[in-house]
């Protein structure tokens, strides 16, 4: 009597080596991105690295009229001070968002997630890492004139719309 024997390969390296190659292709994108316009941009980019304003007598009469505040003539320039929240927010979640990345990836490996699915969970959770530290970020303070016109000292925080504007993107 003959007997045939039939080897069915049970491994998931061709479906693996499928979603490493898909994962290799794309690109994860988190921060304040271009669709949320250039003024967002603006405010993002001088909150993430500071900015210094030139004093100008139109900008002294502006402050006279809309605050109340006479700026002195030696006063030069105003400095609106480094505040990294998506340098610092990255920065202070590193290892959280590595280890995420890591039991994901896990996923990816044994077949339970796609790289779609992948870098969308690693986005959704490291944009809400970067908006939860822009939140709890409290230095450099506001000044007291900036408190005064947003009723509040959170020096991120006004309207919520740079909150709001961290987002991720794949590429």
């Amino acid at each position: 009597m003959k007997t045939k024997i039939k080897i069915t390969d049970k491994s998931r390296v061709p479906e693996l080596l499928k979603e490493l190659k898909a994962l290799k292709a794309r690109k994860l994108e988190i921060g304040i991105l271009a669709e949320s316009g250039e003024k967002m941009l603006m405010i993002a980019n001088v909150n993430e690295f500071g900015c210094e304003i030139v004093v100008t007598d139109k900008m002294r009469k502006f402050f006279a009229a809309a605050f109340g505040v006479h700026l002195k003539k030696s006063t030069k320039k105003i400095v609106i001070p480094e505040r990294s929240f998506i340098r610092g927010g990255f920065d202070h979640n590193q290892k959280n968002i590595e280890t995420t990345a890591e039991r994901l990836l896990e996923k990816l490996v044994d077949g339970t997630m796609d790289a779609e699915t992948y870098l969308s969970f690693l986005g959704e959770y490291t944009a809400g890492k970067i908006k939860e530290y822009l939140v709890n970020l409290r230095t450099p303070a506001n000044s007291p004139l900036t408190i005064r016109q947003k009723k509040s000292s959170n020096p991120l925080i006004d309207t919520g719309h740079l909150k709001d504007a961290i987002t991720y993107r794949v590429t």
